[in-house]
């Protein structure tokens, strides 16, 4: 269920101005995105600003994801389009790979990703209010939605406005049955 904070800050949203907003925010960061890196992110946008809610965006070994996905979620984020996102990762390290990379990423006025929007890494369990990005891994996602320890409520469906979802394609539900 939608908490009552969750349900005031969807109505509080505004995704027409979000959109516009993106269509004008330059692709202006402390670092330099190729061609095809800022056609990769304007083609999600257009996607969400179509209502799909599924993308997969596929890039070859040593074309720059990561920093992709920075300025996409940078920019997702700064328009107000989303209030939260969840990067989901699917080993340990793999996770702190991501988070040392918001971390160690300049954007604007030389601070830092996590300086600007906040980042909760893989140790925390839930994100705090202020908190614009929260590293999990996939295991870690489905013991707090799945297997909570008892007395404690699962991730509301407002905790995240977006999951980004790096490289989790193993069957995780599936091998535990196994």
């Amino acid at each position: 269920w939608y908490t009552p904070e969750g349900l005031e800050d969807l109505l509080k949203r505004d995704e027409r101005q979000a959109h516009e907003d993106l269509r004008s925010e330059p692709f202006n960061y402390g670092f330099q995105l190729r061609d095809y890196q800022q056609a990769a992110i304007q083609a999600v946008e257009a996607a969400i600003g179509a209502g799909q809610r599924e993308m997969l965006l596929a890039m070859a070994t040593g074309t720059g994801k990561t920093k992709t996905c920075i300025a996409l979620i940078s920019r997702l984020l700064k328009a107000k389009r989303f209030r939260r996102v969840l990067f989901l990762v699917d080993r340990s390290a793999l996770g702190e790979q991501a988070a040392n990379a918001f971390k160690d990423t300049r954007m604007e006025s030389l601070q830092t990703f996590a300086d600007v929007f906040g980042l909760k890494e893989l140790d925390e369990q839930k994100p705090d209010a202020e908190t614009a990005v929260h590293v999990a891994t996939v295991q870690g996602l489905v013991q707090r939605v799945l297997y909570a320890a008892e007395g404690a409520a699962p991730p509301s469906v407002d905790q995240y406005d977006c999951i980004v979802v790096d490289e989790c394609h193993r069957g995780y539900l599936l091998d535990r049955e196994l």
